[in-house]
């Protein structure tokens, strides 16, 4: 009897054995597979601005490495430009990369661009410290720092993130938080970035609609992304995003 209960405990570890060792294998061969180049529309239709500042980029040789600082909107702030990068090796300069010609691994870590090596030197983008007087109110950072007022030059919101349509580099929305008090409580609307205008000095945004109306279309952080599709993880693949039927309302603009 003993015998027959020490074979069955014998048999168990070693199925138990032959499964842990399967499994091991498994996240090994996990491990050493290397994500896809695949398109940023592929993985993620609408990209938040915000999500890709501070995204690591690379060549595909892993022979530049860095860091995207910023993004540049196009001369009539209608379409993402450039990315603005800071490679390895080169910390007082930012090279600028096409926006359009970025992609992504399919995991979703990494930006990738076609820079080779060779072509990055001293003379190429400008200094880190400098930007260059045209990029000083298409710099999406600086855009995100503005008030948003209504009409009557009323302070009703701030802009806080762009959604960007990565098929074809346009941005699409402009998220901005209202209500709250020192950036507890705050809501977050949509508004469609075709509505909303700069000052000539670019100090502050202009929209339509008033306080009462933003007010009455924000919702809650974690439920305005929902609705739009996001999940939690930056540059997480989640379905297309889709919206309620009757939202946005037509207050935004569409």
């Amino acid at each position: 009897m003993r015998t027959l209960r020490w074979g069955s405990v014998m048999a168990l570890l070693c199925v138990a054995g032959v499964a842990v060792a399967a499994e091991m294998k498994e996240e090994k061969a996990a491990a050493m597979t290397k994500p896809a180049i695949t398109r940023l529309s592929e993985l993620q239709p609408l990209q938040r601005a915000t999500h890709l500042l501070d995204l690591p980029i690379r060549n595909p040789d892993k022979s530049l490495e860095g860091v995207v600082k910023d993004i540049i909107l196009s001369a009539d702030r209608t379409h993402a430009e450039f990315l603005a990068v800071r490679f390895v090796g080169l910390p007082d300069r930012v090279i600028t990369v096409p926006f359009d010609g970025v992609r992504c691994t399919s995991d979703g870590k990494e930006l990738v661009c076609e820079f080779k090596r060779e072509g990055i030197n001293l003379a190429s983008g400008f200094n880190a410290n400098k930007w260059p007087y045209e990029y000083a109110n298409l710099r999406v950072s600086t855009l995100l720092k503005l008030d948003v007022h209504d009409t009557s030059g009323a302070s009703v919101a701030k802009l806080r993130d762009l959604l960007i349509d990565t098929a074809d580099t346009r941005v699409t929305e402009a998220t901005v938080s209202v209500g709250g008090f020192m950036g507890i409580g705050e809501k977050l609307a949509s508004v469609a970035w075709d509505t909303v205008r700069f000052a000539d000095n670019a100090k502050y945004a202009e929209i339509l609609l008033g306080n009462r109306v933003l007010r009455s279309l924000a919702y809650r952080e974690s439920d305005y992304w929902q609705h739009l599709g996001f999940g939690d993880k930056d540059m997480e693949p989640e379905p297309t995003p889709t919206r309620d039927s009757g939202w946005p309302p037509a207050h935004y603009g569409y």
